[in-house]
């Protein structure tokens, strides 16, 4: 069929391996402190772990043509 399926992968994994934390410290940067603190608590939400955290509930997946290399995030 030509298909190639990568993953699952626990969002938390696939999002620190795209660089997540960078990415949150980056937009940080410049910000006022509310606003820096915002982007903490959704940091948190999206990679946390357990009952209030999404980092574990959701997995991501990917499909593509089998001659192509893992997309990022999916390296092995």
């Amino acid at each position: 069929m030509g298909v190639k399926v990568d993953g699952p992968l626990e969002q938390v994994a696939f999002l620190n391996r795209r660089g997540i934390q960078i990415r949150a410290q980056n937009l940080k940067a410049n910000l006022p402190r509310a606003e820096a603190h915002e982007i903490d608590q959704a940091l948190a939400r999206l990679t946390g772990i357990g009952r209030t955290g999404m980092g574990t509930l959701f997995k991501v997946m990917a499909f593509t043509h089998r001659d192509l290399p893992a997309p990022p995030g999916f390296e092995h």
